[in-house]
Protein backbone atom coordinates (compact mmCIF):
# COMPACT_ATOMS: atom_id res chain seq x y z
CA UNK A 1 0.00 0.00 0.00
CA UNK A 2 1.14 3.65 -0.48
CA UNK A 3 3.11 5.35 2.21
CA UNK A 4 3.08 2.04 4.73
CA UNK A 5 -0.31 2.34 5.32
CA UNK A 6 -1.10 -0.93 5.94
CA UNK A 7 1.66 -1.24 8.31
CA UNK A 8 -0.41 1.06 10.68
CA UNK A 9 -3.73 -1.78 10.00
CA UNK A 10 -2.84 -3.10 13.45
CA UNK A 11 -3.46 0.42 15.04
CA UNK A 12 -7.42 1.55 16.36
CA UNK A 13 -9.59 4.36 17.38
CA UNK A 14 -9.58 5.25 21.12
CA UNK A 15 -12.76 7.17 22.19
CA UNK A 16 -10.81 10.34 21.93
CA UNK A 17 -9.77 9.03 18.44
CA UNK A 18 -6.18 8.50 18.52
CA UNK A 19 -4.69 5.39 16.93
CA UNK A 20 -2.82 2.80 19.71
CA UNK A 21 -1.73 -0.70 19.46
CA UNK A 22 -4.66 -2.87 18.71
CA UNK A 23 -7.13 -3.37 16.15
CA UNK A 24 -7.94 -2.08 12.15
CA UNK A 25 -8.15 1.43 11.83
CA UNK A 26 -11.64 0.54 9.56
CA UNK A 27 -13.27 0.74 12.66
CA UNK A 28 -13.48 4.00 12.64
CA UNK A 29 -14.73 4.08 8.38
CA UNK A 30 -17.71 2.79 9.83
CA UNK A 31 -19.01 6.92 10.77
CA UNK A 32 -18.95 8.34 7.62
CA UNK A 33 -18.82 12.10 9.57
CA UNK A 34 -15.45 11.35 11.08
CA UNK A 35 -12.46 12.06 8.49
CA UNK A 36 -9.61 9.47 9.42
CA UNK A 37 -6.51 11.81 8.65
CA UNK A 38 -2.51 10.92 8.49
CA UNK A 39 0.46 13.11 8.52
CA UNK A 40 2.39 12.57 5.48
CA UNK A 41 5.93 13.63 6.03
CA UNK A 42 7.04 14.79 2.12
CA UNK A 43 5.78 18.32 1.79
CA UNK A 44 5.57 18.81 5.38
CA UNK A 45 8.09 21.83 7.93
CA UNK A 46 9.55 20.94 11.07
CA UNK A 47 9.04 24.12 12.93
CA UNK A 48 10.45 23.75 16.21
CA UNK A 49 12.12 21.17 18.66
CA UNK A 50 11.39 22.50 21.96
CA UNK A 51 12.35 21.00 25.53
CA UNK A 52 9.98 20.57 28.09
CA UNK A 53 11.79 19.33 31.11
CA UNK A 54 15.55 17.34 30.90
CA UNK A 55 13.86 14.24 29.33
CA UNK A 56 11.35 15.44 27.97
CA UNK A 57 10.46 17.39 24.09
CA UNK A 58 7.63 18.90 22.22
CA UNK A 59 8.50 18.69 18.23
CA UNK A 60 6.44 21.17 16.02
CA UNK A 61 5.86 20.51 12.79
CA UNK A 62 3.39 21.87 9.88
CA UNK A 63 2.47 18.97 8.54
CA UNK A 64 0.78 17.56 5.09
CA UNK A 65 -2.23 15.79 6.23
CA UNK A 66 -4.02 13.80 3.95
CA UNK A 67 -8.16 13.26 5.29
CA UNK A 68 -10.97 10.73 4.03
CA UNK A 69 -13.99 8.84 5.75
CA UNK A 70 -11.74 5.67 4.23
CA UNK A 71 -8.05 5.21 4.10
CA UNK A 72 -6.32 8.40 3.87
CA UNK A 73 -3.51 8.78 1.02
CA UNK A 74 -5.10 5.66 -0.83
CA UNK A 75 -9.10 6.57 -0.97
CA UNK A 76 -10.26 10.18 -2.19
CA UNK A 77 -10.09 12.96 0.05
CA UNK A 78 -8.69 16.18 1.06
CA UNK A 79 -4.83 17.84 1.85
CA UNK A 80 -4.26 20.78 3.34
CA UNK A 81 -1.71 21.73 6.03
CA UNK A 82 -2.34 21.23 9.73
CA UNK A 83 0.08 22.28 13.06
CA UNK A 84 1.08 19.47 14.93
CA UNK A 85 2.71 18.93 18.07
CA UNK A 86 5.00 15.86 18.76
CA UNK A 87 5.02 15.05 22.43
CA UNK A 88 8.06 11.93 23.88
CA UNK A 89 9.56 11.19 27.13
CA UNK A 90 13.42 10.03 28.05
CA UNK A 91 13.82 11.75 24.29
CA UNK A 92 17.83 11.46 22.79
CA UNK A 93 18.14 13.11 19.54
CA UNK A 94 20.69 12.60 16.99
CA UNK A 95 22.32 15.09 14.29
CA UNK A 96 20.64 18.24 13.27
CA UNK A 97 17.50 19.91 11.28
CA UNK A 98 19.52 22.98 10.19
CA UNK A 99 18.06 25.99 10.53
CA UNK A 100 14.39 26.08 11.39
CA UNK A 101 11.74 26.33 9.94
CA UNK A 102 13.39 23.25 7.46
CA UNK A 103 11.55 20.75 4.74
CA UNK A 104 11.40 17.58 5.84
CA UNK A 105 11.47 15.38 2.76
CA UNK A 106 10.77 11.80 4.05
CA UNK A 107 10.31 10.39 7.33
CA UNK A 108 10.27 7.19 8.64
CA UNK A 109 8.00 7.35 12.65
CA UNK A 110 9.27 3.86 14.35
CA UNK A 111 6.47 2.13 16.81
CA UNK A 112 7.81 -0.60 18.68
CA UNK A 113 10.05 -1.85 16.14
CA UNK A 114 7.68 -1.71 13.92
CA UNK A 115 8.72 1.20 11.18
CA UNK A 116 6.22 3.46 9.36
CA UNK A 117 7.31 4.91 6.38
CA UNK A 118 6.24 8.47 5.54
CA UNK A 119 2.47 8.10 5.85
CA UNK A 120 1.25 7.96 9.64
CA UNK A 121 -2.59 8.04 11.35
CA UNK A 122 -2.83 10.76 13.36
CA UNK A 123 -3.73 12.03 16.20
CA UNK A 124 -1.61 9.17 17.26
CA UNK A 125 -0.95 7.82 20.82
CA UNK A 126 1.95 4.99 21.44
CA UNK A 127 3.52 3.58 24.83
CA UNK A 128 6.66 1.97 24.60
CA UNK A 129 9.80 2.74 22.63
CA UNK A 130 9.55 5.25 19.50
CA UNK A 131 11.51 6.69 17.28
CA UNK A 132 11.10 9.08 13.98
CA UNK A 133 13.62 9.97 11.97
CA UNK A 134 13.13 12.87 9.26
CA UNK A 135 15.25 13.66 6.42
CA UNK A 136 16.04 16.81 5.46
CA UNK A 137 17.94 18.09 1.86
CA UNK A 138 21.24 17.20 3.33
CA UNK A 139 21.07 16.04 6.76
CA UNK A 140 19.13 13.46 8.91
CA UNK A 141 17.74 14.15 12.29
CA UNK A 142 16.62 10.99 14.79
CA UNK A 143 14.23 11.55 17.87
CA UNK A 144 14.08 8.57 20.36
CA UNK A 145 12.17 8.01 23.30
CA UNK A 146 9.25 6.54 24.71
CA UNK A 147 5.93 7.20 25.02
CA UNK A 148 4.97 9.48 21.55
CA UNK A 149 1.69 11.59 21.06
CA UNK A 150 1.14 13.25 17.52
CA UNK A 151 -2.01 15.41 18.07
CA UNK A 152 -3.43 19.02 16.29
CA UNK A 153 -2.38 21.96 17.67
CA UNK A 154 -4.24 24.44 14.70
CA UNK A 155 -7.06 24.19 12.38
CA UNK A 156 -6.75 22.43 9.25
CA UNK A 157 -6.10 24.55 6.31
CA UNK A 158 -7.18 23.23 2.93
CA UNK A 159 -5.13 22.87 0.09
CA UNK A 160 -6.57 20.57 -2.18
CA UNK A 161 -8.96 17.19 -2.58
CA UNK A 162 -7.12 14.05 -4.26
CA UNK A 163 -8.90 11.14 -5.83
CA UNK A 164 -5.90 8.56 -6.28
CA UNK A 165 -6.54 6.23 -8.78
CA UNK A 166 -5.98 2.33 -9.67
CA UNK A 167 -2.69 3.34 -10.82
CA UNK A 168 -1.40 5.14 -7.73
CA UNK A 169 -1.23 8.29 -9.01
CA UNK A 170 -3.49 11.22 -7.68
CA UNK A 171 -5.66 13.55 -9.72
Amino acid sequence: MIGGWSAMRTLRPTPRNYWVAGESPKIACLRLDVMNSAIEWHDSELIAINTVSAHDSVIVVDAYVHRSVETPGVSRGEGGIQRVRINMRSVRIEGDAGELPATIYDGTLGLGGEEHRNLIAFPLLFTGSASLALTFLDRVLLVSGEHISIEADGDFRFIEIFDFTDDGSAN
